[in-house]
């Protein structure tokens, strides 16, 4: 990138004017009161400005027309906020200006285009690695900085789980959130509901409360068991590739939503499988019927049927948010019965 060149975008810069304390003092005072044509004078006498800051992005690969004339814009924009109260030069306050709006014009307009969610949770990377060295007067080690990203992926796991799941009701999507109390909640009117084959009350966040039909009362639940057992997974297996890691930046980029790539993703799709199988068993339990064969039909299971669940199999709440939520194997890998098979159609095993 040719930055030498004497012109650019059409000015000539071997001859751009160099103002002098009073003339600018002079020229502000006059397009402050709306003389357009001092305003341009005043522009093009501190161009050189915009000049010396694009040098700081020779090595971007930029145009030189265009980050100049990017920064002029930034130019423009700080002779329009400049307050001559606060006794700073122009010049003091119209550097940062033009620098922001090319590292703005950098950014939004890169052909990589990075997503505000990923810039913030970069810039929460690099806060905990600053509080990280003020802390131990020290660089991070590797150690400290897959604890505190395996911390912050396991906030935002416990923050959508509780945040809940979405359903449609009467033609719109509504958020039903999945706290302790709702989990109580929802395993006791699908329960209910099914015993009695009758409509249950319930409610959406912000909603009145309605009757819900047994059908709509079996899609919620159906529904927060696969946002729970989806988000449990994922950060297993995030936290499982964190700890492969061994290079810090590496771990730094990592944030929550990013997608899982080979044996994590196969060890992912196996549980998200395994664990359908669970709920649909579970389900089959308590309505006595089993899912549609082959065939499309459906029969009642016999009493004497052993299908591995117990009256005791409801799955346990989750603790609270900002808990990390521990999960457990069993619950996906086998259905036959065990004492504690309520708590494992809600947990997800960190050994997965």
């Amino acid at each position: 990138m040719a930055l030498k060149k004497v012109e650019i975008c059409g000015v000539n810069t071997s001859k751009l004017p160099v103002l002098s304390e009073e003339e600018k003092e002079e020229l502000f005072e006059k397009l402050q009161k709306g003389d357009m044509v001092a305003r341009a004078k005043y522009i093009y006498g501190n161009l050189r400005l915009v000049l010396s800051v694009i040098q700081r992005f020779s090595n971007r690969g930029e145009s030189p027309d265009d980050i100049f004339q990017v920064g002029c814009i930034g130019l423009i924009k700080a002779i329009d906020n400049f307050d001559t109260s606060h006794n700073v030069k122009f010049s003091t306050y119209a550097v940062p200006m033009i620098i922001g709006e090319i590292r703005r014009y950098l950014r939004d307009y890169n052909p990589i285009r990075v997503s505000r969610s990923m810039r913030d949770t970069a810039y929460k990377a690099l806060q905990a690695r600053e509080m990280l060295t003020n802390k131990n007067n020290k660089e991070p080690t590797l150690e400290e900085i897959k604890n505190t990203k395996i911390e912050e992926i396991s906030k935002a796991c416990n923050f959508n789980i509780v945040h809940g799941a979405y359903m449609e009701v009467d033609g719109e999507m509504q958020l039903f959130s999945y706290k302790p109390e709702d989990q109580s909640n929802l395993i006791s009117a699908l329960q209910l509901s099914i015993a009695t084959q009758m409509s249950m009350p319930y409610h959406a966040d912000g909603e009145n409360c309605r009757l819900f039909t047994p059908e709509e009362i079996t899609t919620l639940y159906v529904n927060e068991m696969t946002n729970l057992t989806h988000h449990q997974t994922y950060t297993n297996q995030m936290k499982m590739y964190i700890n492969s890691l061994d290079n810090k930046e590496e771990i730094e980029a990592i944030y929550y939503g990013v997608e899982l790539t080979g044996e994590y993703l196969d060890t992912y799709n196996m549980i998200m499988e395994q664990s359908k199988l669970v709920v649909k068993k579970y389900l089959e339990t308590l309505t006595g019927e089993v899912a549609p064969d082959e065939n499309g039909e459906c029969t009642k299971t016999d009493e004497d049927t052993d299908l591995g669940f117990t009256e005791s199999d409801t799955p346990d709440p989750i603790e609270g948010e900002g808990e990390s939520a521990n999960t457990n194997s069993e619950s996906f890998e086998s259905t036959e019965s065990t004492e504690n098979t309520g708590s494992e159609n809600t947990e997800t095993s960190e050994n997965l």
